[in-house]
């Protein structure tokens, strides 16, 4: 019987852009064995006010990725939008879209006169 592989959530955090913009991003992260949960940071304005993202790694080596948010009546998170069979190169773009907030850094180029 095959174990699930586990995440690797260094590389994840580099798919997303680097600890750099995960700094700025999200407040923390906690992780399980195929997954890891990101807690967006506080004043970070998100489409539906998501404040986490968890992203899951499936057995066919693609990506589940959902936006949720707290619900302080209830005390439990609601789910507000997800993506499947998310790839690697696409993982950015989707927690950019799920969120609404890009996730890169500005950089300078040069104007021709």
């Amino acid at each position: 019987m095959n174990e699930p592989r586990q995440m690797d959530h260094e590389m994840t955090i580099r798919q997303l852009g680097g600890k750099q913009i995960f700094a700025m991003a999200f407040r923390h992260a906690l992780t399980e064995k195929n997954a890891i949960v990101l807690f967006v940071a506080r004043g970070l304005k998100t489409m539906w006010r998501a404040d986490r993202v968890r992203i899951e790694l499936n057995d066919d080596d693609t990506y589940s990725v959902e936006s949720a948010r707290y619900d302080r009546r209830k005390l439990e998170y609601r789910r507000l939008d997800g993506r499947t069979m998310v790839y690697a190169d696409d993982l950015r773009a989707t927690v950019e879209s799920l969120l609404g907030v890009r996730l890169t850094l500005g950089t300078m180029q040069a104007v021709a006169s």
